[in-house]
């Protein structure tokens, strides 16, 4: 496929100048399907390296945030991003600034990124969240009907059990089986989860 190419030429010039100028010509060069599947890899390129200037430079031609290249809802960014790159809060914090949803669900589970974060122990990553109003008892919907308390309560993580007690999670919240997050603690052993959120 030519463009995959092209994004190889594109990458290798780009790594040995530090210039957009080429990319820029490209961009130019190309449309439709080509040009956003071009924006695509440069945009995957740039977030692991936080290149937030080609970044940028892809959003501004043609990148579509939280979109497939199909036009449609995909993943989301956030959620690829924790997935690709791991505990990334300088890539969450430029994606939200650049129009990411905070609350766009992935297809797999229905989660939101603050449930996937509070899943994984970003802490951090579940710091800016909340800071960009991320819905904090959202639930499932489906599976177990689980929140992000539920979640950071069965995995264990202290830190993020008490980030969202601060913020006033509904801790009372009961899935689909009946279970709490208080019970989701105890029965996996977290003692001082379960004293936080009796």
């Amino acid at each position: 496929m030519p463009i995959l190419w092209l994004f190889e030429e594109l990458m290798d010039e780009y790594t040995r100048t530090d210039s957009v100028d080429l990319i820029v010509e490209f961009f130019a060069c190309v449309d439709g399907q080509d040009r956003e599947l071009l924006a695509h890899l440069l945009f995957w390129q740039a977030m692991p390296r936080a290149d937030w200037r080609l970044a940028a430079l892809c959003v501004r031609n043609c990148y579509r945030m939280d979109l497939d290249l199909n036009g449609e809802s995909g993943e989301g960014d956030l959620h690829c991003a924790m997935s690709h790159l791991g505990d990334c809060p300088d890539v969450v914090e430029w994606l939200l600034k650049h129009g990411a949803q905070v609350d766009l669900r992935n297809d797999s589970c229905h989660m939101t990124p603050l449930m996937t974060a509070a899943l994984k122990g970003y802490v951090n990553i579940v710091a800016l969240l909340l800071a960009h109003g991320a819905d904090i008892n959202a639930s499932t919907h489906i599976d177990d009907d689980d929140t992000a308390l539920m979640l950071a309560a069965y995995m264990g993580s202290e830190r993020i059990v008490k980030q969202l007690l601060e913020h006033g999670v509904d801790i009372q919240h009961r899935g689909v089986y009946g279970q709490t997050a208080l019970t989701l603690a105890e029965v996996n052993g977290h003692v001082e989860i379960a004293r936080l959120l009796r």
